[in-house]
């Protein structure tokens, strides 16, 4: 499975990065008189667009300006792709601004252009710079360009920006690295993918430039929080005692299945963008459900097995979430006061809504990007400078010769009440026609919108199209007032479905639509203030407009809906999991609300950061999506879910969970559940917690004035003159037996060796306590308030007179299901060696060497090397695993009998008296096992 994201992942990069390539800038609205239009515009005269420079500085009729321009002029048109050339010369002087010092020079683009051939026109309007003359490049080809290439990189920056951030956010959450990455694994692979789904669905429909970033914010935020949410849920499986496996498999059936009910719930919310006929509503909708498949995949697939991979660097809460905190005490506040509360959020919510109301709506040209951008300098250079060229309002389009377009304008046109003129009549083919007309106000205000009414009403009796950017404007409120109500509707009935489903009430799913639409508007009151309004535009980096762009409120609602739907399962299905245990309402929302209040919000947190970093991007569309969307998820993860959700349901009691009759039997038929029921975990067979005393202390050895004592399961304590060391205190160690040790050594992390929650209670019984361990160790053990010194390969260090020194940086590569960590092996006194699972050989001959042999995954090849290596005088095995039957044939003969079994190996801490590799003899005295004699007969 990791396999196959990588290659999705590396496909994704490589050919979905290409989608921006093939994407289109403005889509147009479907079926509208208004697209109609422009389509027979289009097949008349089949122009791919037009580049339009602006020549400003000297006069227009300086003589070195003048030569500069037509010879640009005849070289423009020999170069391919180029169907004509005009410049102010060649026009009779038609392109001339209003002051005599700038003149335009517009080149039309042949249907099918490159960009390769667009870029060799843009390179060589650039340098027309004769007399001093300062040239800008703009026109509607150019714009397309610039808005995909900003599109891209606002994207890219959104990503660059968010991903360290919210891993900044998971690691405080997580309180480690390992489980932080993992959201941020599933994030990357997820984008990756959804590129790679919008790359294929450019392939066979129209992409809008603008989708791309939304559907890359909604994946990349989708995919953190649905990750966020198996980690955590993994995370107190094993809390609660489960093996890595058992924790995957659980977290698979329970917080996998709310990822899957969440995914639902956000797809049907964008489904309802189906509905309008609009090409960008419905790429929009393509591309969302796509990346919403995508995320939840990536959540059920990939981020389990991350988990199986990763999980042993994943820590454990040492205990479960506490019934008691700051959102249990929360919500008892405000089931105490629930109507004040009620009314008072419902009031702020309608009061933040108010401002969308009075919003207005705009189709953006080239005031999308910011004024740095040569495409909208020369867009705003011609509608100041050169009004007769600016392009109209309204234009129609007629079909008819020439003088009957004529005949048309002069007669019924320039009639018109809020026509403020009528340019001449511009032929497109013999059969077509266009004409432009003037209005007075606002070019999309509300007197421009009636004259395209108007001009609808009044056709001459001949065969005309309305368009332009008013009448794209009336087109899509038209189709957004048709067909929102049945989008609405949709979305509205789908949700309820899926409510239902999950709680078996009525009541419920209504109360969440409305608290939703509740939360919506004031995401909507936000963005009017701040785009239409112009708050905050300092600080948000842009020119405000002076209205919204016309599809953004749609695409709020859409995503914001689904997102607020989304904390609205992540809450519900822990209270309805605790009520069907037996709570009362009261009390199902006040553990509900303090077991997922904090990964609510936490999600929601990160949610804003994602949002907030593509909002800081140029593009004005992404801009306001961001802002909105940001908005919308910020007041919904604290505002309605912390504070309306208690209050609503405390205020309804055991209403919340009512449905008729036929309904409550209907939900046992079909009913689905977040909550599955999973048989208790099995403890693992592992020995009991040890008391304060070992069970069988040994006499011997005494290697001068040291004792060695063996624990659990691969405990030592070694005494010596002046104190006592214990290494590697394991999951079986209790604290009373740390109480007069000086220090701790930890050779690695696996559990066996060391456990932070042991190492806690050690620090508590023993406040003196030191510890010494490796980096990986250490950072584990950050902030438990004892003395943690990072050591490493060649350290040396004293205890109370004990020399200690370190040997070993690795663990030893032994078995591929072995992980890559640290691991490090102490020598203490010179004499004795514990090589942890590094394996280092020590430096010299030792006297006694704490081999850790047990664990099945030990080969036998390495067991005989690595001894006739070491070459010690005598040798333990520490370790209490359970060995094969073969392993405990091979550690008889190389260090004597384990035992009659692994349980009475585990009682003692030496192999039989006979062949006790524990000796109190001199050097080069008693050698355990026939390798260690050979060992001893070679040196």
């Amino acid at each position: 499975m990791l396999g196959f994201w990588a290659v999705v992942l590396a496909v994704g990069v490589l050919i979905g990065g290409r989608v921006f390539e093939g994407s289109v800038a403005g889509t147009g609205n479907g079926g509208s008189e208004s697209a109609r239009g422009t389509s027979v515009v289009q097949a008349a005269d089949p122009v791919q667009g037009t580049v339009t420079a602006v020549v400003d500085g000297p006069a227009v009729g300086a003589e070195g300006v003048k030569a500069a321009v037509q010879q640009a002029s005849s070289e423009l048109a020999k170069l391919p792709g180029v169907l004509s050339v005009a410049d102010t010369y060649s026009t009779g002087g038609q392109l001339t601004a209003d002051d005599g010092k700038a003149s335009l020079v517009s080149v039309r683009m042949a249907d099918g252009s490159s960009a390769k051939q667009l870029s060799a026109v843009t390179d060589r309007l650039e340098q027309i710079t004769a007399d001093g003359a300062h040239t800008v490049v703009g026109g509607d080809l150019v714009l397309q360009q610039e808005v995909k290439d900003q599109t891209a990189k606002d994207t890219r920056f959104g990503e660059i920006v968010t991903l360290p951030l919210t891993l900044i956010v998971m690691v405080l959450v997580f309180g480690g690295l390992a489980a932080a990455g993992l959201p941020g694994i599933g994030a990357v692979a997820s984008v990756g993918g959804a590129l790679l789904a919008m790359f294929g669905f450019s392939r066979i429909m129209d992409i809008d430039t603008s989708v791309l970033p939304i559907a890359t914010v909604l994946g990349l935020g989708l995919s953190i929080d649905y990750a966020l949410l198996m980690v955590n849920r993994f995370r107190e499986e094993r809390g609660h005692g489960a093996t890595i496996a058992q924790a995957v498999e659980r977290t698979a059936a329970t917080a996998g299945r709310t990822v899957a009910f969440s995914g639902l719930t956000v797809a049907v919310a964008l489904s309802g963008l189906f509905v309008f006929t609009s090409p960008v509503f419905r790429a929009v909708a393509v591309a969302g459900v796509s990346v919403v498949v995508i995320a939840v995949a990536a959540a059920l697939t990939l981020v389990p097995a991350l988990l199986g991979f990763m999980g042993r660097r994943i820590k454990a809460p040492t205990s479960p979430v506490p019934d008691e905190g700051f959102f249990s005490r929360t919500v008892r506040r405000v089931q105490r006061r629930a109507v004040p509360v009620m009314l008072a959020c419902v009031a702020l919510l309608l009061a933040a809504g108010a401002p969308f109301l009075g919003s207005h709506f705009r189709n953006s040209g080239a005031d999308v990007l910011p004024k740095s951008f040569s495409s909208r300098q020369v867009a705003e250079a011609v509608q100041e400078r050169f009004p007769q060229q600016a392009p109209a309002p309204v234009q129609v389009v007629v079909e008819g010769t020439a003088q009957q377009a004529q005949r048309y304008a002069d007669t019924v046109v320039a009639a018109l009440p809020g026509v403020s003129g009528v340019r001449a009549v511009t032929p497109v083919s013999d059969g077509v026609q266009t004409v432009d007309v003037l209005v007075k106000g606002d070019p999309q205000g509300a007197e421009a919108k009636r004259v395209v009414g108007e001009l609808r009403e009044h056709r001459g009796g001949l065969n005309t199209y309305v368009t332009g950017d008013a009448a794209s404007l009336v087109d899509f409120q038209h189709e957004i007032g048709s067909r929102g109500p049945w989008a609405l509707g949709l979305v509205a009935a789908g949700t309820l479905v899926l409510l239902f489903m999950m709680t078996g009430s009525v009541v419920l799913p209504v109360k969440a639509l409305l608290m939703n639409v509740l939360s919506l508007g004031a995401s909507l009151g936000a963005l009017t203030l701040v785009f239409q309004h112009g708050y905050f535009s300092g600080l948000l980096g842009f020119t405000p407009t002076g209205g919204l762009e016309t599809i953004i409120p749609v695409l709020v609602f859409a995503f914001a809906f689904g997102l607020s739907m989304d904390y609205e399962v992540f809450l519900l299905s822990r209270i309805k999991e605790l009520h069907d245990q037996g709570h009362g309402c009261l009390r199902s929302v006040e553990l509900g609300l303090q077991r997922s209040g904090r990964i609510i919000t936490s999600a929601g947190l990160l949610m804003v950061i994602v949002f907030a970093g593509f909002a800081a991007g140029q593009m004005l569309m992404v801009k306001q999506m961001g802002v909105a969307l940001a908005v919308a998820v910020a007041v919904d993860a604290t505002l309605v879910r912390t504070l309306l959700v208690p209050a609503t349901m405390s205020l309804f009691g055991r209403l919340n969970w009512w449905a008729p009759g036929p309904l409550r039997r209907l939900h046992r038929i079909i009913g689905l559940s977040e909550h599955v029921d999973l048989p208790p975990l099995t403890p693992p067979a592992v020995p009991a917690p040890r008391a304060a005393e070992p069970r069988h202390w040994c006499p011997r050895p005494r290697l001068g004035r040291m004792r060695l004592t063996k624990f659990g399961h691969a405990c030592v304590r070694i005494e010596h003159a002046e104190g006592a060391v214990l290494i590697d205190p394991g999951m079986f160690t209790g604290p009373e037996v740390v109480r007069d040790v000086s220090a701790l050594l930890i050779t690695h992390e696996h559990m066996d060796h060391f456990t932070e929650p042991q190492v806690r209670a050690a620090v508590e019984a023993n406040p003196g306590l030191r510890v010494y361990t490796n980096r990986s160790v250490a950072r584990q053990l950050d902030g438990i308030g004892a003395r943690v010194t990072v050591v490493g390969d060649g350290d040396a260090f004293d205890l109370d007179g004990l020399p200690v020194t370190v040997h070993g940086e690795w663990h030893a590569e032994i078995h591929p299901d072995i992980e890559r960590i640290h691991n490090i092996g102490f020598l203490l006194g010179g004499r004795v060696f514990h090589p942890g699972d590094a394996l280092t050989v020590p430096p010299d001959t030792v006297d006694t060497l704490l081999l850790p042999l047990g664990a099945p995954w030990l080969r036998v090849a390495e067991l005989v090397d690595y001894l006739r290596d070491a070459r010690p005088r005598q040798a333990v095995a520490i370790h209490e695993a359970t060995l094969s039957e073969a392993g405990q044939a091979v550690h008889g003969r190389l260090l004597g009998p384990q035992g009659p079994a692994p349980a009475a190996w585990s009682t003692g801490c030496s192999p039989p008296a006979s062949r006790s590799s524990w000796s109190d003899g001199p050097p080069g005295g008693p050698v355990a096992g026939r390798a260690g004699r050979r060992a001893a007969a070679r040196g």
